[in-house]
């Protein structure tokens, strides 16, 4: 027997709760808002680690070009690679990035 679901419909079992997607929309506000955390703090940041204004500034310009570039390079993985084992691979490299920088 065949079950047909109208199209704009979804099955019961895969429809997100709307606690879910409060989670999900607060998680992706807080990962961008992380790139611009570092503005207003960018005269303690450079005045701190001796760096003139001019290279103080390439503090928040750097973090802004790298997730620019995780967007360009990495999310269309997504469609090329299974999730579970993207995700696992990114995390590998991530440790591995902590690792050499410690």
């Amino acid at each position: 027997m065949t079950t047909i679901i109208a199209s704009g419909s979804a099955p019961a079992e895969t429809a997100i709760s709307s606690w879910m997607t409060f989670l999900l929309a607060a998680s992706c506000g807080l990962i961008v808002a992380n790139i611009y955390y570092a503005q207003p703090l960018i005269g303690p940041i450079g005045a701190e680690l001796g760096l003139p204004p001019h290279a103080a500034g390439l503090i928040v310009t750097m973090a802004q070009i790298g997730y620019g570039m995780g967007l360009l390079l990495i999310v269309p993985l997504g469609d090329l690679i299974e999730n579970r084992g993207l995700v696992l691979g990114i995390l590998a490299v991530g440790a591995l990035a902590l690792l050499g920088a410690a």
